[in-house]
């Protein structure tokens, strides 16, 4: 049971997931279990929600009623290391006890109290249990390589070694050998990773640490200072950014938070952190950092009908997604909201699960192009409406362009049974868009707002459209 929570329920923190949690908000906060009986109890086993990005404050208290609770470890003001989000071991003197709370003090960052897991142990057969960590790995080394980083080291001589932890802008991985290779990664986006060792009692070593910058393969990044360079036309788009406003003169426009060129210089950034203070653009409850379509001239907005021949192309790669409502648009197709048309055709990310979805499901099913997308993998989709026709090419290997061009990319076509296209309808007031639609908002992110690794990101290294 617990003093509160904000719908990360104590539950979560027994059931051998590290990706669930109990959380609530306030100093004093607390979680209690109960054993069922008198039990010895010798130490706990915590994993921090964040626990590699921050120290929680905290203290253990024990006793045979939960109105006789006694303290029997106090991290009130040391907390826990901050280096790992695995479990940690916290130990005391032996106690009987059928209730154990924990009481969260906050942590370095804020006021919350998050927890992911908790494992609560009897005295071991040494009559003491182990409470020395082992020695920490030696001779890290990293080396960069396509959207992937290679991690080596020599594990710690203790002959009660068990495995190290790794973490990394926010993410983690565990080993028991002597190294591992990280992929997934951004090229052009530096990394750091700290590695831990721990022992067979949980016992965690001090961190050690390393930066790595992958990079792609056989090329050395571009050339672009500002996203206008990356652009075939400047005056053909404008930009909604996250906080609502629009700016319809990109041309030679300087980089900014939601919008920038990326560190290799071969793309441009949008952006989408979620906060409490973003602005929704009208009918929409989510947030933006993405370019509209306008006409050649940047005169005035462009709508066109789906009679003819009418293409977008972006080579992109989904790079980060909101902690809790991880759902993303990348690419769309938008119709006539009056005609109930709207999102007619967008590429969606949702979790891993990469698929087209079509006004929501309202003007057929979705239709999946794969379920295991990794963030940061780049690939090539066109969209194509041939006189109401909708067409969608995708491909990860960085041939499409050319074999659209060529008159030869049917092998890249999403299909949907046996035909080539995926949907056949009309409407009109139609427009093409690209970059970043995220699909989360503060109502959804709840406690995670305004955290700084809350948002939402797609690289976007080349893109056209025509009409025909």
């Amino acid at each position: 049971s617990a003093s509160a929570n904000d719908g990360n329920v104590p539950a979560n923190t027994l059931d051998g997931n590290l990706g669930t949690r109990w959380s609530a908000n306030g100093s004093g906060q607390y979680i209690t279990y109960d054993l069922g009986s008198i039990k010895s109890v010798s130490s706990l086993k915590i994993a921090w929600y964040k626990g590699d990005q921050r120290s929680s404050f905290f203290k253990i208290r024990a006793g045979n009623t939960t109105s006789t609770l006694s303290d029997v470890y106090n991290a009130q003001s040391s907390g826990s290391s901050g280096n790992t989000t695995s479990l940690e071991t916290y130990s005391f003197d032996a106690v009987n006890a059928r209730y154990i709370r924990i009481t969260g003090f906050g942590n370095s960052s804020n006021s919350w109290n998050s927890i992911t897991e908790t494992e609560i142990w009897g005295e071991s057969s040494n009559g003491g249990g182990d409470t020395t960590p082992p020695s920490s790995v030696s001779g890290l080394s990293a080396t960069a390589g396509n959207g992937q980083v290679g991690l080596s080291w020599t594990n710690p001589s203790d002959s009660d070694f068990d495995h190290v932890e790794i973490s990394y802008n926010g993410s983690s991985s565990s080993t028991s050998s002597s190294s591992q290779t990280i992929t997934g990664l951004t090229n052009g986006n530096s990394y750091t990773f700290n590695v831990v060792a721990y022992d067979d009692s949980g016992n965690a070593s001090s961190s050690k640490s390393v930066s790595a910058t992958p990079q792609g393969s056989g090329d050395g990044g571009g050339s672009a200072d500002v996203p206008s360079d990356l652009m075939a036309n400047c005056n053909q788009w404008k930009i909604t950014y996250p906080d609502g406003s629009e700016d319809k003169t990109l041309c030679g426009e300087a980089n900014n938070e939601f919008y920038f060129v990326s560190d290799n210089q071969d793309a441009i950034v949008f952006r989408v952190p979620i906060r409490s203070n973003n602005g929704s653009t009208p009918n929409s409850d989510y947030i933006r950092s993405e370019l509209r379509e306008r006409k050649e001239d940047g005169s005035s907005d462009i709508y066109w009908t789906t009679t003819g021949q009418h293409v977008v192309y972006s080579k992109q790669a989904i790079t980060h997604l909101p902690i809790n409502k991880n759902h993303l648009v990348a690419t769309q197709i938008h119709g006539n909201k009056s005609d109930g048309i709207d999102d007619a055709m967008v590429l969606r990310l949702e979790g891993s699960h990469l698929f087209l979805s079509f006004n929501g499901g309202k003007l057929r099913s979705d239709l999946t192009i794969k379920t295991n997308y990794t963030l940061g993998t780049q690939h090539e989709v066109i969209f194509e409406i041939i006189n109401g026709k909708h067409y969608c090419y995708y491909s990860e290997d960085g041939n499409l362009a050319n074999a659209y061009n060529s008159g030869n990319a049917s092998s890249y076509l999403v299909k949907d049974g046996s035909n080539d296209h995926v949907m056949d309808i009309n409407y009109d007031q139609t427009y093409f868009k690209i970059g970043n639609y995220t699909q989360s908002n503060p109502d959804r992110e709840g406690s995670d707002t305004d955290d700084p690794n809350n948002y939402g990101e797609v690289y976007v290294y080349d893109f056209w459209v025509s009409h025909n």
